[in-house]
């Protein structure tokens, strides 16, 4: 599978993150009806997104698990405006504090119809999430 996707520098623009969704997502399909698992570590903040993926995984025939990671709105602002520099899984540093105040205005989180696991933001360590896993099966 070649990878075509990259862009210079990083703006977080609808178009940029149409086309960088626009590749992954075929990406995932095409690994999915090869029969291969995959995990897929992005925000799917909203419902059309989730679904979109549904979709995909029920294309391919394949289980879909959604992991909704949930904290506190300030714990992340300051994770993701103030933290973030140095961070090596946060190559491009902290994010500015209006795209971050764009993204929680339109975030929309999972409705009870649809299947997910809520995961505590806070206390993410292998454990914690081996526990949540086992419990949902």
């Amino acid at each position: 599978m070649e990878r075509k996707t990259r862009f210079d520098s990083v703006t977080h623009s609808r178009e940029e993150s149409k086309l960088l969704y626009g590749a992954l997502n075929k990406e995932v399909s095409e690994l999915l009806k090869a029969g291969k698992s995959v995990i897929f570590d992005t925000n799917f903040n909203h419902r059309s997104d989730r679904d979109h993926m549904r979709a995909i995984a029920a294309e391919a025939s394949a289980e879909l698990m959604l992991l909704w990671v949930h904290t506190d709105t300030e714990l992340a602002r300051e994770r993701a405006t103030k933290k973030s520099a140095n961070n090596p899984t946060r190559v491009f540093g902290n994010m500015e504090e209006d795209i971050f105040n764009s993204i929680v205005s339109r975030l929309e989180p999972p409705t009870a119809d649809e299947p997910y696991i809520e995961v505590n933001g806070t206390k993410v360590s292998d454990e914690y999430l081996r526990d949540l896993l086992a419990a949902s099966n």
